[in-house]
């Protein structure tokens, strides 16, 4: 039988020797006994940039817990990412007086030496966070898709033509990243899927996209990530292009597509159908 994975607490701590048992027997258990699983970054396996993987792992997080004991600097900035996300933050630490005033109308753990409180506190706290989603800040990510104009949402049809005698079809992309929050930069992979009587796709310089096919579909692939700020739009214009056995012939009226963001969290799809208009002529294109 399938089962849906486990949610995801990043644990954000001093990296001293001295925590390790509140991360292995307070933490990680109590996760584990409220249906969760804990990770700190020193003990994933990944390449790259340490402080851009927490960043993601911030952001892939369902929950984020941080000791704030020792008012470690390193922590202290990662949880301010975290809040400027809007991520649900739970926050521990050994001494009320390790508190800054900023921090202060946060709740806290206040635990001492004793991981049997530790893990007790947390242990509720985790499960009702993990049994009362509404109640956390986390956000979709939120990118505005439009095809030639058409804001894709609720699988529009989309009107396009077919153009000069090849029968290619101009289809324009845009891409707005809508989050309110100032520093919610979104980063994403695009992909398009059409049905396989397409073969082709070039871009407006005639480069062609990389095509993938999956079942009934060809999933044409931009090959460079597209990073988004807060309100900044991103164009992609396709030309597609029919298989050859459809050149000249009767040709679907309409053509069930998708958008595919490929983004850490994983891939969001933004269906719609192409509706194809009557043939513009050689003679007729602008």
């Amino acid at each position: 039988m399938a089962t849906s994975p486990r949610p995801f607490a990043f644990v954000l701590m001093p990296f001293a020797a001295g925590y390790d048992d509140v991360y292995h027997l307070a933490i990680g258990e109590a996760c584990k006994e409220a249906g969760a699983y804990a990770e700190r970054v020193d003990h994933q396996i990944f390449t790259g940039n340490i402080l851009e993987r927490v960043f993601n792992q911030i952001a892939k997080a369902d929950l984020v817990i941080a000791d704030m004991s020792e008012r470690s600097p390193n922590v202290f900035y990662e949880v301010g990412y975290a809040h400027a996300l809007g991520k649900t933050t739970l926050l521990l630490t050994r001494d009320a007086a390790d508190i800054p005033f900023d921090l202060q109308q946060f709740p806290h753990i206040v635990y001492g030496t004793s991981l049997t409180k530790l893990k007790s506190e947390l242990v509720r706290s985790v499960r009702w966070h993990l049994e009362n989603p509404s109640g956390t800040a986390t956000a979709a990510p939120e990118v505005l898709v439009r095809a030639n104009d058409f804001e894709l949402s609720d699988a529009p049809a989309v009107p396009a033509t077919r153009r000069g005698a090849e029968n290619s079809i101009r289809l324009n992309l845009t891409f707005k990243n809508a989050s309110v929050r100032a520093i919610r930069r979104l980063s994403f992979q695009v992909g398009l899927a059409v049905p396989r009587v397409i073969a082709g796709a070039n871009d407006e310089s005639n480069q062609p996209f990389k095509g993938i096919v999956d079942g009934e579909q060809r999933v044409f692939m931009h090959a460079v990530p597209i990073d988004l700020m807060p309100k900044q739009l991103h164009e992609l214009r396709f030309r597609l292009l029919p298989d050859g056995a459809s050149v000249g012939r009767p040709f679907p009226d309409e053509l069930p597509c998708s958008v595919r963001l490929y983004m850490e969290s994983g891939a969001l799809d933004y269906p719609f159908t192409m509706l194809l208009q009557p043939s513009i002529a050689p003679s007729a294109q602008a």
